[in-house]
């Protein structure tokens, strides 16, 4: 075996575990080669960063991974880099090298400088005048071994069945040869993946959808080498990212039938595929567990997430609400777990932890997301949002001249949707039937009595005051639609806040709280 010790720093075009290597080094090394020096070099602590959101379906991930130790394997279609597990390959040269793969299969002669049309034409000749014989075993002539024989006879009879539907001998080689293209393409699906950091406090982590904008949590994973065995699976399927300018090279895949993984091509998935990033990436500092589909179903019959190991110590974003942190730290507490919020540094731009108690932490008593927005009234959005229509004969009797902003009708129309649209999100196949579900969350009561109530949102609210029939209290009224301007603007203000930010990621957070909100009081009033 190398010694990985000795490459590092010689010639360096990429990065492993915060230290230079170089590529083809590395490539020398195997994936034994590789695991060896993972032995050596595997951090003793390890981090996932957590958004602690609600998904569709009302699963709260983040908090199940919490509470169950397990960690999610996920796809990497989903992956932010667009770069990340994706093959690039030029069709044009897949479709040649494997024309010149059949025809070397077939015994059919070509020349090297054989253009695209000309390969094809005598393929299609052959099998053409060849026929469906029944012993297709006799026209594979050279192949390296028994799956390429089989998958040169596969072909084949792909292109008898094509050319039934087409009626055309080289669309029907080309319509074969396309579908192999796809499935090589796509062959890093097969693979699924969990990621991981070397530390808890790294900005563009936090900053970002990791960690919902220093809203989410971080889980920190001791790796004791001692008890390896009891995550043994887990262990040998964790990997440091490879960091590199340098794109991977997947041409080597190009003539290769073998849907099985040997070990040399398992490599090659993970030096050219799984774990090359660029080195815009580097200061994630990450590592990776990967697993094949069919060892999920094999190692933990089908169970996605998957257990992991354990759980040292949970950190607590910068911007987390009151009412998640809570959630947090009681399963935390549940099952001994340390935890420790994280703050700013006076002095730089490093997160550092809190020496104070995170339960009773006076930032974790701020204003929640919707209040902090009605705190922010000049803003034009939630101005408007603010302003109810009866507003204008308040300002024309005062200032004895026309209102002429917009009011908040408009934007209420727009937040009584999306309301909605959260809601029957959240409880899309949870709750049923929906439509009866849902209304329950979003009647004018309920926005006026629970919602409202909360913020003391009337404070907030410009409205005709001199106008003895709209009522400035909360106790609404099921006869009357005289608390119906209150309801309006908690909606008008939801509709604001998604023109101010164009997405539903706060409304999702704004509306779970809600949720709670609603269901405490009711369970308040049984």
């Amino acid at each position: 075996m190398l010694d990985m010790e000795k490459l590092q720093g010689l010639d360096s075009d990429c990065i492993i575990n915060e230290k230079p290597n170089c590529l083809d080094r590395i490539e020398a090394l195997g994936i034994d080669g590789f695991r060896e020096w993972i032995i050596n070099n595997t951090p003793k602590k390890i981090y996932k960063y957590f958004p602690n959101t609600i998904k569709s379906g009302g699963h709260n991930y983040s908090l199940e991974a919490l509470e169950n130790n397990t960690i999610y394997l996920n796809d990497s279609a989903y992956f932010d880099d667009c770069f990340d597990c994706v093959i690039d390959m030029n069709f044009e040269k897949f479709h040649k090298l494997k024309l010149k793969e059949y025809c070397v299969s077939f015994n059919i002669p070509f020349e090297d400088g054989d253009n695209l049309n000309l390969l094809a034409y005598k393929l299609a000749d052959f099998i053409y005048t060849t026929g469906i014989i029944d012993n297709l075993e006799s026209l594979v002539r050279v192949v390296a071994n028994e799956k390429e024989k089989l998958a040169s006879q596969n072909f084949y009879i792909s292109v008898y069945n094509e050319v039934v539907k087409t009626n055309d001998w080289y669309n029907a080689i080309y319509n074969v040869i396309q579908e192999e293209f796809e499935h090589f393409r796509t062959s890093l699906r097969k693979f699924k993946i969990s990621c991981f950091s070397t530390s808890p406090k790294l900005n563009r982590m936090w900053s970002s959808s990791y960690g919902n904008y220093n809203k989410g949590f971080c889980i920190e994973y001791t790796i004791e080498i001692e008890k390896i065995s009891e995550n043994l699976k887990e262990y040998l399927n964790f990997f440091p990212v490879i960091y590199s300018n340098v794109r991977n090279d997947c041409s080597r895949f190009y003539t290769e039938n073998n849907e099985d993984l040997d070990e040399e091509r398992l490599w090659q998935y993970y030096f050219n595929g799984l774990l090359r990033k660029s080195e815009d990436w580097k200061d994630q500092s990450e590592w990776r567990v990967i697993f094949l589909d069919n060892q999920i179903e094999c190692d933990y019959k089908g169970k996605n997430p998957i257990p992991f190991f354990k759980i040292s110590k949970v950190y607590l974003g910068n911007k987390m609400s009151k009412r998640n942190r809570d959630k947090v730290i009681s399963i935390c507490e549940k099952h001994n777990i340390k935890y420790v919020g994280l703050v700013r540094t006076e002095d730089s731009f490093i997160l550092d932890e809190c020496k104070g108690n995170c339960s009773n932490c006076p930032g974790s008593i701020k204003l929640d997301l919707f209040a902090q927005y009605l705190h922010k009234k000049n803003h034009p959005l939630i101005k408007r949002a603010l302003t109810d229509t009866s507003y204008k004969n308040y300002y024309l009797h005062i200032e004895k001249k026309e209102y002429s902003n917009k009011t908040n009708k408009e934007l209420a129309t727009l937040g009584d949707s999306l309301l909605k649209t959260v809601l029957c999100s959240r409880f899309l196949d949870v709750k049923s039937p929906l439509s009866k579900n849902v209304e329950n969350y979003i009647t004018d009561k309920i926005l006026v009595e629970v919602i409202a109530r909360n913020y003391s949102l009337i404070e907030f609210l410009e409205y005709d005051k001199l106008d003895p029939k709209i009522p400035s209290n909360y106790e609404y009224d099921e006869n009357a639609d005289t608390h119906k301007y209150i309801a309006t603007a908690v909606e008008a203000v939801l509709g604001a806040i998604y023109m101010i930010n164009d997405s539903l990621e706060e409304l999702k957070e704004i509306i779970e709280d809600w949720i709670v909100m609603i269901e405490e009081t009711s369970k308040e009033l049984k």
